[in-house]
């Protein structure tokens, strides 16, 4: 009987905590022009993208980036790039909102680069749903 039991709590829990994807859509996008030297900030059109859930927000997947997170109460997870590239996303679970911020590594603070690369930093804020 232990042993069913055992199994059965196991296999309950792990589907409790199921990675999911979410679908995000942007509704503010905003940030610093790459052209010109930086000399305005712009607003950006950018476009959905999905966010796969490992877990209960443990951490995700945006776009091919890892990334992790923790949270301060039960509803709000900050995630950040799980190799320290100045990528943040900031998701409240119940009123479904995120901020996503990218720091660019050839942004306003590398301009200009040895490299010759630019890179736009971005600020956005929406709303996620399920898939």
């Amino acid at each position: 009987m232990k042993p069913l039991l055992l199994f059965l709590t196991l296999f309950l829990s792990s589907l409790l905590a199921a990675d999911e994807v979410l679908y995000c859509i942007p509704k503010l996008s905003t940030g610093f022009d790459d052209s010109d030297n930086y000399s305005k900030s712009i607003n950006f059109s950018q476009p959905r993208f999905s966010v796969k859930v490992h877990g209960d927000f443990e951490k995700i997947d945006i776009g091919g980036f890892p990334m992790v997170c923790e949270t301060r109460d039960e509803s709000i997870y900050t995630c950040t790039h799980a190799y320290d590239y100045g990528t943040f996303f900031k998701y409240n679970k119940n009123t479904k909102r995120f901020l996503s911020v990218v720091i660019g590594d050839f942004g306003y603070l590398s301009y200009p680069s040895k490299a010759g690369q630019h890179d736009s930093d971005i600020l956005r804020a929406g709303e996620c749903e399920k898939f």
